[in-house]
């Protein structure tokens, strides 16, 4: 008997296709990208962070990391930004900011 977590089975082998395909499949709904068109904020979301996103999670699949995890670390790095950006460390506030987009993609 095969156990499943969620949309995949325990221990099978994943391409990003497949990962695309199951995870992302919905990107983002066609009339918002059209009312969107010429955000810079929905273009870095569309084309930069779910990709980033997607490797993250086939890197991270096979290991015991729960989305919990990822959520929790997501929470720590957002505050940890804030934290930044109020003592004038703008460019490392950034930086987390950046990784906690990223985690909560």
């Amino acid at each position: 008997m095969t156990r499943t977590s969620g949309l995949f089975k325990l221990n099978e082998r994943i391409d990003l296709e497949t990962l695309k395909k199951r995870c992302f499949k919905h990107y983002l709904d066609p009339a918002l990208k059209s009312r969107f068109e010429r955000s810079w904020a929905v273009y870095y979301a569309y084309y930069v962070t779910i990709h980033i996103s997607i490797r993250l999670v086939k890197i991270l699949y096979p290991t015991r990391v729960t989305p919990n995890q990822i959520s929790w670390a997501g929470l720590l790095t957002g505050v940890l930004s804030a934290m930044l950006f109020y003592y004038d460390l703008i460019l490392w506030g950034a930086v987390c900011f950046e990784i906690y987009y990223i985690l909560d993609a």
